[in-house]
């Protein structure tokens, strides 16, 4: 799955990409009901139909920025179905598609640009000279964001 494109992901994938994300910000393996443990935790088959319900009227991107804001402002077990329940509250307001790749790179550079970028669109009486700062910023991300797509 690792080289499947996310435009081409199904519910099973976000199902799985969903548990990764769990796993990696947790520490801890996400636990899920296949049926034939007598468990609490929801039924993967109602966790990927409420995926697939969301698929169909979201962007994937959007979707997965969601399931990370998600399951990292929640401490205690996050499922599925509470994310799909609640995915207005965790939508992004950023771009889905550059937040995703800022989220998944390793360069420190980006990320603090990334920092810089938020800070100066926060900032209420802006001047001129931030102003060029925050414009310059807003296309070098463009930039990278193309880059990024021709690489996968």
């Amino acid at each position: 799955m690792e080289n499947k494109k996310f435009e081409d992901y199904n519910a099973r994938d976000l199902h799985i990409k969903f548990m990764e994300l769990y796993e990696g910000i947790h520490s801890e393996s996400y636990n899920v009901n296949t049926g034939r443990n007598k468990s609490p935790f929801p039924f993967v088959g109602d966790e990927t139909k409420a995926l697939k319900q969301l698929l169909e009227s979201e962007d994937i991107y959007s979707i997965l920025c969601g399931m990370y804001n998600a399951i990292g402002q929640n401490t205690t077990y996050f499922s599925v179905l509470n994310f799909v329940n609640s995915y207005e509250r965790y939508k992004t307001k950023h771009d889905p598609k550059l937040y995703w790749h800022i989220i998944n790179t390793n360069n420190s550079k980006v990320k603090d640009a990334w920092l810089r970028l938020n800070i100066l669109k926060a900032t209420w009486f802006i001047t001129a000279q931030k102003k060029k700062e925050l414009k310059k910023l807003e296309n070098k991300f463009e930039k990278w964001l193309e880059k990024q797509e021709e690489v996968a």
